[in-house]
């Protein structure tokens, strides 16, 4: 059948639902029915179609689908007004049914066919052919299905198959035609929602509860967001505790509750860790009641790292602290670390300040340079500078951190200074 001929039937078959064209001659629309309904029937039926691949959606001309009432499709270049073609007709067709007719029968006739503009679906075959053109009567049509509907059939499609990729690309080419597409919304978020449960069954929690916070900020009530938040929750403090790192664990369940306050993974590791750092605190006070301040007081932190709410543990720590003090300082990079700066790095000389002492230090430099040793009493150089008598102090403080020293010790490394052959040898001595 030729483009033509189709066109003349599909008008004739559809114009006579059309609520203005009652009063027209009745012969116009009667005489070709029975062909019109033959030729209507050569139109596939929506239930043999098959949504266009992600290829053809990429990569052919766009075209639209007019679903019939009868079930029949009619494929059609791109049609105009987009979307929700039907209702965009429906109101602009209200609209002129408002205004009451008026004026001499031509201008009657003339707003009567203003409204008949509004009551077809104009639309074109692909081929071409003599008669590309063709209307559809608003009445005689189901709905109409546009291209980025079908790249929105086919991305549920996909994601439903698993191929969350591919659909995320076709999600972003409609994003970049049309953003606000009706239905693109929807595919986004169930994008989200099934690549963050992929992801968790991947075992990577993290990223996960990244996915699923994102569909959280936009819809807070998405079917089971709140049981796959939580689900990625506890995999991660679960993962944190067993590393014995507690503030990573209590930095994830603080995270949750600020977005649901009262999700059953809350109150299930608030227990969790209560429970844990009560078992502490005993153990700490055990320790302080055998006066074994130190282990006490290393305890208390550790229920402290645990678990830092708690009332009773504060006012014990700090009842502790004042017993036997210490000090906990964080640095950036600790002391050690690999690194490819030429010099020793900060932190390297705050270890070596805690934990050595030179046995003479300068104090003050004017003319000459002053100096001052925390480990000798007195000194004396004899014999013109060729023997030095010293007298280390016989106690030092509780709180120094750096290793006591002896006589022996000091004499040993006197020695190894003087002997050319060491690796300690200073040819100024």
């Amino acid at each position: 059948m030729s483009y033509s001929s189709l066109c003349t039937l599909l008008v004739c078959f559809c114009v006579v639902g059309a609520e203005d064209a009652r009063g027209q001659d009745a012969a116009a629309a009667t005489e070709p029915e029975s062909e019109s309904r033959s030729s209507v029937s050569d139109l596939p039926l929506l239930e043999d179609m098959k949504i266009p691949t992600m290829d053809t959606l990429l990569n052919e001309d766009p075209v639209d689908w007019i679903i019939l009432k009868i079930g029949r499709v009619i494929v059609s270049r791109p049609i105009s007004p987009r979307p929700n073609t039907l209702i965009q007709l429906e109101k602009e067709l209200d609209k002129l049914r408002l205004q009451p007719l008026s004026g001499d029968a031509g201008q009657r006739a003339q707003q009567l066919n203003e409204r008949k503009k509004y009551m077809f679906v104009s639309g074109g075959f692909l081929g071409g052919g003599a008669s590309p053109e063709f209307l559809v009567a608003v009445d005689k049509i189901e709905t109409i299905w546009h291209h980025e509907d079908l790249i929105v059939k086919r991305i549920d499609l996909l994601l439903n198959a698993g191929e969350l990729d591919k659909g995320y690309e076709l999600l972003v080419e409609l994003r970049r035609i049309k953003s606000d597409w009706p239905g693109l919304a929807d595919e986004h978020k169930k994008l989200f929602s099934l690549d963050g449960k992929r992801l968790l069954d991947d075992g990577r929690p993290f990223d996960a509860l990244v996915r699923f916070e994102d569909l959280f900020l936009i819809q807070k009530d998405y079917p089971n967001l709140e049981e796959h938040l939580g689900q990625a929750t506890d995999a991660l403090i679960a993962e944190s505790v067993n590393d014995n790192n507690f503030r990573r664990g209590r930095h994830f369940l603080h995270r949750l509750e600020s977005r649901i306050e009262n999700h059953p993974v809350i109150a299930k590791w608030t227990q969790t860790l209560q429970q844990q750092m009560e078992a502490k605190l005993a153990e700490s006070q055990a320790a302080f009641e055998k006066k074994e301040f130190a282990s006490a007081v290393e305890l208390a932190r550790d229920a402290t790292r645990i678990w830092p709410y708690d009332t009773a543990l504060l006012e014990f720590h700090r009842r502790l602290n004042r017993r036997y003090q210490g000090l906990r300082v964080g640095v950036f990079r600790t002391a050690g670390s690999e690194h490819a700066y030429p010099l020793p790095l900060p932190s390297d000389e705050r270890y070596k300040a805690l934990t050595q002492r030179s046995l003479f230090e300068i104090m003050s430099y004017d003319d000459t340079p002053r100096y001052r040793t925390p480990w000798v009493e007195y000194w004396e150089p004899t014999e013109l500078g060729r023997n030095l008598e010293l007298r280390l102090q016989t106690g030092f403080d509780y709180w120094n951190s750096q290793e006591s020293i002896t006589a022996m010790t000091l004499a040993r490394a006197f020695v190894n200074q003087l002997q050319p052959g060491h690796e300690n040898y200073d040819e100024r001595l």
